[in-house]
């Protein structure tokens, strides 16, 4: 997944919910989305050399998808999971309009 402009897309997070693991460009190469390289791969947005390198290897090494992947779903799960997601908008949106959790 390419991304120029910014932090990584959302389509690298629903991938790793989705057990995949994720080669991604972004201008912040620390950024803690892929947990140091546990979960996927950031590069910098123009290493075209090492995106290609990074996919190759993957497509080389079906254990090596498989544990990225597994390890995407653990780490992004919990902070990222759709449904708690949206229970936090809706207790957001609960205390704005001054209702109590529940209501």
């Amino acid at each position: 997944f390419g991304q120029g402009l910014g932090g990584i897309g959302r389509s690298a997070f629903e991938a790793g919910l989705c057990g995949l693991p994720v080669v991604a460009t972004c201008p912040d190469v620390r950024s803690p989305m892929l947990f140091g390289g546990e979960a996927g791969r950031i590069l910098p947005p123009d290493d075209t050399a090492g995106v290609t390198r990074e996919v190759l290897a993957l497509a080389g090494s079906a254990e090596a998808r498989k544990r990225l992947g597994a390890r995407a779903r653990e780490l992004l799960g919990p902070r990222h999971d759709p449904a708690a997601y949206a229970e936090h908008v809706r207790e957001v949106y609960r205390s704005l309009l001054g209702g109590g959790a529940g209501d």
